[in-house]
């Protein structure tokens, strides 16, 4: 396995970890690996007590991705039970999205190549 897969293996990993975190009780997830770049989306319901935990992961997530962070944090993620992680994520993704309603929340994860 290349570096590039452990890193979304660790993205991925880390985003299950706060779904769990936001009362999600069903959800799907969906990778896609184009020419240009890995696309992750995630689907879930939540506990809507948690809509504060929705307004910080679209804070973290939007974060501007800082390759320098690949080399020597990545390897971070999962080790701390708190936001940072979320943080790591934003860093090493080009662009999220998030979309949410009463009931559920999607988000989409794109990691340039």
């Amino acid at each position: 396995m290349n570096q590039e897969h452990a890193i979304i293996i660790k993205i991925m990993d880390e985003m299950t970890s706060y779904l769990f975190h936001l009362g999600a009780k069903t959800f799907d997830i969906n990778y896609k690996e184009e020419d240009d770049c890995f696309m992750m989306t995630f689907k879930c319901d939540y506990d809507q007590s948690n809509m504060k935990l929705i307004y910080r992961m679209v804070k973290y997530l939007n974060m501007e991705r800082q390759e320098e962070v690949e080399g020597y944090y990545w390897e971070l993620a999962g080790q701390y039970k708190n936001d940072t992680e979320l943080t790591l994520v934003g860093m090493m993704t080009d662009e999220a999205k998030v979309y949410y309603d009463n009931e559920r929340v999607e988000i989409l994860l794109i990691r340039i190549k």
